[in-house]
């Protein structure tokens, strides 16, 4: 499965592309502040208890 390109925009409108996701996958540079929206974190634990739920 391929994953999809990240595009990382800033505040002034410089963008470029900084890593890929797909379903079980996120890997890119960018430090990403998570604490700024904890639903993040809820969704990231509820698919991981579904991989583990497949096997």
């Amino acid at each position: 499965m391929a994953g999809r390109k990240i595009y990382i925009v800033k505040i002034n409108g410089r963008e470029w592309s900084g890593g890929t996701a797909g379903e079980y996958l996120y890997a890119a540079y960018p430090h990403l502040y998570f604490y700024a929206n904890p639903e993040i974190a809820e969704n990231f634990v509820r698919a991981m208890e579904a991989v583990k739920h497949d096997d």
